[in-house]
């Protein structure tokens, strides 16, 4: 992973005042970095949040499931893993089994598993005790979005517990969408 910095024209003269040399077409560091496997952050805080997940326990499968109470959110998420190469678990049949109980009936068990806004953290809760628990499942995304009804708190809290009594080693990563409340979960430890 790396954060090279003057990726635009006023950013490479920046740069070339400071270092004596020019930073380079950008075009061809996108290339190298590609070719090398190499991860380029666009922010320091995409730099440290790829840090983050990339410290997590490694997958030990293709599997993934994500849980999210916004069908939006989900849907942005399932582009991002399927532009990342990233397996979303695909089984109409054993997901609708599996998870249909954590929501209301209008939720969906089609991965990405919308709970919905209605189901509360109970919903979260019981979706992530079955991702937790279930070999298939090789690791999990939640995403959330702030609704009147349920504390982001309550959710945060709620991946902590579920993770710590699963005992398990999947990797889980968070995204939470909001406002104050939203960022005061985010960084709940």
């Amino acid at each position: 992973m790396i954060l090279k910095v003057g990726r635009s024209s006023r950013g490479a003269k920046a740069a070339a005042s400071h270092t004596g040399s020019l930073s380079g077409a950008d075009k061809i560091y996108d290339a190298v970095f590609n070719q090398l496997g190499i991860l380029r952050a666009n922010t320091f805080t995409e730099a440290f949040s790829w840090a983050r997940a990339l410290s997590l326990p490694s997958p030990t499968g293709d599997d993934t499931i994500i849980i999210t109470n916004g069908g939006g959110i989900g849907v942005a998420a399932t582009d991002e893993c399927e532009n990342s190469g990233i397996k979303i678990l695909d089984d109409p049949q054993w997901l609708e089994e599996k998870f249909r109980s954590t929501m209301p009936d209008f939720g969906s068990t089609k991965n990405p598993i919308d709970v919905t806004g209605g189901a509360g953290v109970e919903g979260y809760r019981q979706a992530m005790k079955i991702a937790f628990a279930e070999d298939r499942i090789k690791s999990v995304i939640v995403l959330y979005c702030e609704t009147a009804v349920t504390d982001p708190m309550d959710i945060a809290k709620a991946v902590k517990e579920c993770f710590e009594e699963s005992g398990r080693k999947k990797p889980v990563v968070v995204a939470m969408v909001g406002g104050e409340r939203t960022r005061d979960a985010l960084v709940f430890e």
